[in-house]
């Protein structure tokens, strides 16, 4: 897997002294594609793809953080160079410096799923997944921290994270944790000494689809692993780049925004969690069952150290099957 480095390679580029004009560095030796930055300092993305006309100004995009622009024109100053071409160019409009690390990390694991081999067809996916990531990030809390440990220790505890990373907030079902083909699995994960939930109706309520319950507790502790940490514990056991781009792109859309120097201050025990997860038949859990009429957005809480936990894995459920069940 080739190292970019990109982020790094953006803050040795100084501002532009013309509106007109992009300060440039090349990807690498091997790579046409560049790092740039513009009059306003903003972190820029230039493309240079084969065919351009295959890719038009209808992928072109504006949002408040991010800015995509199709077979543009451009004055780029590479290495005191100065250079006219035509690239497409992605660019992130926020000073926010994690969202623009954010923005470089993508556009990392983006080159390393197709190395230099990006096509129109691939840019065009990756345009529609950049839209949906950077109109959706938000500010995070510690609840959403703690919910997003879960899920990653999950991907990682299973046995095949290649498929939870396929079935995490799947866009055919997003409203669960995991869907894969009407099997669903929604993970709690909490810090207290029992097993009180809270679940939505509809996490619980479903007459199409199985759902399951995996219930996670664990310990906060400085000697424990970060969301990032997890993470990359994950990647370590994908040989596929283009899962890590999915993972990456997942994680940032659940996460939000925040420094990652700071989540590094929320660690927690996973050999703790380890002996601490249960997996519950939804049916079995303790729950509203009914909404009265003119009533919604129902929410409740459950104790499912009062529900009967799955003792024996049902091996055709293609999700569940990934997971051994905890004997302690």
């Amino acid at each position: 897997m080739m190292m970019l480095n990109l982020y790094e390679k953006f803050i040795t580029l100084n501002t532009p002294n013309d509106e007109t004009n992009i300060q440039a560095i090349k990807f690498n030796n091997n790579l046409e594609h560049r790092v740039g930055q513009d009059y306003n300092n903003n972190a820029l993305i230039l493309f240079k793809i084969n065919n351009p006309d295959n890719y038009n100004e209808d992928h072109s995009r504006d949002l408040s953080n991010l800015k995509i622009r199709a077979n543009i024109s451009c004055t780029i100053f590479e290495n005191e160079k100065k250079i006219q071409d035509v690239f497409t160019v992605f660019t992130c409009k926020s000073s926010d410096s994690n969202l623009i690390k954010i923005f470089f990390i993508m556009i990392e694991s983006m080159i390393e799923s197709h190395s230099a081999n990006l096509t129109n067809e691939d840019l065009s996916k990756y345009t529609e997944d950049f839209i949906e990531l950077f109109s959706k990030i938000k500010p995070v809390n510690f609840e959403k921290i703690l919910g997003l440990w879960g899920e990653l220790f999950l991907i990682n505890y299973s046995s095949a994270p290649e498929i939870l990373i396929e079935a995490w907030h799947n866009k055919n079902n997003e409203k669960f944790d995991f869907y894969d083909f009407g099997e669903i699995i929604e993970v709690k994960c909490t810090l207290r000494n029992d097993r009180i939930h809270r679940f939505d109706f509809h996490q619980l309520n479903s007459n199409e689809n199985i759902i399951t319950i995996a219930s996670i507790r664990t310990r906060e502790t400085i000697e424990g692993i970060s969301i990032l940490d997890l993470r990359k514990k994950i990647e370590q056991n994908i040989n596929d780049a283009s899962f890590i781009f999915k993972l990456r792109k997942k994680f940032y859309k659940t996460l939000g925004l925040i420094e990652e120097e700071k989540l590094s201050e929320y660690k927690f025990n996973y050999e703790f969690a380890e002996r601490n997860i249960n997996f519950y038949e939804a049916i079995n859990v303790p729950k509203v069952s009914e909404i009265p009429n003119y009533v919604s957005n129902i929410k409740f809480n459950s104790n499912l150290d009062q529900a009967n936990k799955i003792e024996q894995i049902n091996n055709n459920q293609n999700l569940l099957s990934k997971f051994v069940i905890n004997d302690e």
